[in-house]
Formats: C-alpha cells, structure tokens, sequence
C-alpha cells in the first residue's frame, strides 16, 4: 500500500513537470500584456464622456451600466498587472483574467446600439484584442472566459 501511494507521487510529480515543461508560464509576457491592457483603460472614462454627451430617459440609466462596467474593467486591468508584475503566478492571476473579460464583454453588450460604434471599436475593441494576447497563456480561450461569471456584486445573495 505503502509502495502504491509513493509510486503515484512519484508518477503525479513526473507527470506534472512534463505538462509544465509542455506549457510553461509566460509571466513576464503576461505581466507586460496586463500593465499594457490596463494603460488602454485607463482612460475609458474620460473618452466615454466626450464621446457620449449628456443623456436622458432610458439611456441615462445605461449610461450609468456602463460606466460601472468601466469603473469595474479599470479596477480588474490595473489590479491584475499590480499582481502580475509582483510575481504572482497562473493559478493565482486567473480569476481575475477571468472576470476582466466578462467585464469587458459586459461593457461591449451595455454598449452596443446607444453608444458611437466607434468608440466601442477604438477602445473596448482593443482592450478585447489585449486580452485575446493574455488569455493563450493561461490555457483558455475566450469563449471559455465569457462562460464565466464574475464574482459576487456586493449585497448579492447566494
């Protein structure tokens, strides 16, 4: 039993180091596509205000969706290159990879059908197309990170 237990450690370790050696981690890549994803949003904000003038009605109440889709995008991008440039690693940046791109797909759908196409394409198109680049280095894709739901909004229950 003893010989079993020591045999599958062995074999799990020996496994592990081919899959690593298979698909190494790419952390400064990683850490240099979150810093510049997070430049790019940096100022999501300001140019949606010049590009979106004041609003009413309806469209002021998806104004506000989308600037707290934005306000959580900044949040995730900044945080997630915070981490990545402090060295830590695939397992623990996932979630946050993750819930950025709902974020992101999340503002493209509050978006769409009120706001200039443009800007959904010039500003959102490229933090999407920074994040096609991230998201091959941690073993996904993008559809799978779109299967996901970010985590709890605050107040929400379970």
């Amino acid at each position: 039993m003893l010989r079993m237990a020591l045999a599958a450690t062995i074999l799990g370790g020996v496994s592990g180091a081919v899959a690593a050696e298979e698909d190494p981690w790419q952390q400064e890549q990683a850490a240099k596509l979150a810093r510049q994803l997070a430049d790019q949003v940096a100022d999501l904000r300001l140019t949606m205000k010049q590009a979106i003038p004041g609003t009413v009605g309806t469209t002021r109440r998806n104004r506000f969706r989308l600037e707290e889709d934005i306000r959580m995008i900044r949040s995730a991008a900044k945080h997630l290159a915070v981490q990545l440039e402090a060295g830590k690693g695939r397992e623990e940046t996932l979630p946050t990879a993750r819930n950025l791109g709902m974020y992101i797909r999340a503002a493209r759908v509050d978006a769409s059908g009120w706001v200039p196409p443009e800007w959904i394409e010039t500003k959102l198109g490229a933090a999407r197309g920074t994040l096609e680049e991230l998201v091959p280095l941690y073993g996904v894709t993008l559809e799978e990170v779109y299967r996901q739901t970010p985590g709890p909004s605050v107040g929400a229950k379970p």
